[in-house]
Parts: C-alpha cells; structure tokens; sequence
C-alpha cells in the first residue's frame, strides 16, 4: 500500500544524498523523515537553479534496474520544470518565478524513520 502525504511539508534542509549523476545534472534524494524520493534536476540557465520533483517507488526501481530509461526521465522531468506534465509532482522550483506546486501529493517510495 502506497501512503500519500496530504500534509507533508517540503523542506530541502532535511534531504541526504542517495545517488548523484553529474553529467546528467539529477540528484536522487531521500527525505529519511517522511519517506519521500525526491529527484533533484539542476538547470543550467543564466545561473543554474535546482528544481524538486517527487518519485514513486516504480521510478526508484527503474532507476535501479534501467539507468538509461531513467535518465531519459530524469531529462524529461528537466525539460518540463514540473509546467505542465509533471505539474503534480513538483515540490519546488528554485528559477525564475518558481514554487511548491499546491496539488502535489507526494507518496512514500521508502520507509520513513518513524515506520
């Protein structure tokens, strides 16, 4: 059963490292606290910025089994900046008019430190 935080609060302070791919500009963190993956896409703009997206634990596995087939999302996650596609799962957008999108809804991807 997957668990929805409705009230979950993104905060990139409480973030760890799990996977960092430099040549590809993503970062796979984990929120230990409430069990969030969190893809992390860096855009190299006028000054590069960070934007934070939400992963389900079937990206986590793709990731796992299938690195190229995930950094073609990661990539495609990078190009949407979380506008229109993957509107529902951005956690914060640090560019240019960037915020935490309202409707998003992250799930659990792994367990959290209370479970």
């Amino acid at each position: 059963m997957t668990k929805t935080l409705d009230s979950y609060v993104f905060d990139p302070a409480t973030l760890v490292s799990v996977f960092v791919d430099r040549d590809n500009y993503y970062s796979i963190l984990r929120d230990r606290q409430a069990g969030i993956a969190v893809l992390e896409v860096v855009i190299p703009w006028i000054a590069y910025y960070s934007v934070y997206f939400w992963l389900s634990a079937d990206e986590l596995q793709l990731f796992e089994n299938d690195k190229p087939s995930f950094d073609k999302l990661a990539h495609a996650f990078a190009i949407d900046k979380g506008e229109s596609l993957y509107g529902n799962r951005l956690l914060l957008n640090q560019g240019p008019g960037g915020e935490r999108h309202r409707q998003s809804r992250p799930q659990r991807a792994y367990p959290a430190e209370e479970d």
